[in-house]
């Protein structure tokens, strides 16, 4: 996958340990400046046709509504193709956003990407 690049955030590909996993890092924050062209282009995350990702999230800083929502969608649309997303790894300011709220049933958070990626 190509780099996203928006203002405030950056999402990309970093390397993995497994040949049929794929570990995608989003950094910065997910914000109303952002959300709208985000929306627009964050299933990119699926243009090589992998579709078990771990969302390293430890360096996201902020997430508004929209954001969780393209997470979980993230979820949906890897299940769709029988794939899986897991999280690996939350900024602290998650963690206590995503104790407030109802995940999907199956995606689970990891506490880092080492720990998503043994998972499958």
């Amino acid at each position: 996958m190509e780099t996203i690049e928006l203002k405030d955030l950056k999402i990309q590909e970093l390397s993995s340990k497994k040949p049929d996993v794929k570990v995608v890092s989003f950094e910065g924050k997910i914000t109303n400046s952002n959300s709208y062209e985000l929306n627009r282009r964050f299933l990119q995350v699926f243009d090589d046709g992998l579709f078990n990702v771990v969302i390293d999230l430890s360096k996201l800083d902020y997430v508004n509504s929209t954001g969780v929502a393209i997470i979980f969608t993230l979820f949906y649309k890897a299940a769709e193709k029988s794939g899986r997303v897991c999280i690996g790894g939350l900024h602290p300011f998650l963690t206590k956003v995503f104790s407030l709220m109802e995940l999907p049933e199956g995606l689970v958070v990891y506490s880092d990407v080492e720990a998503a990626l043994a998972s499958y």
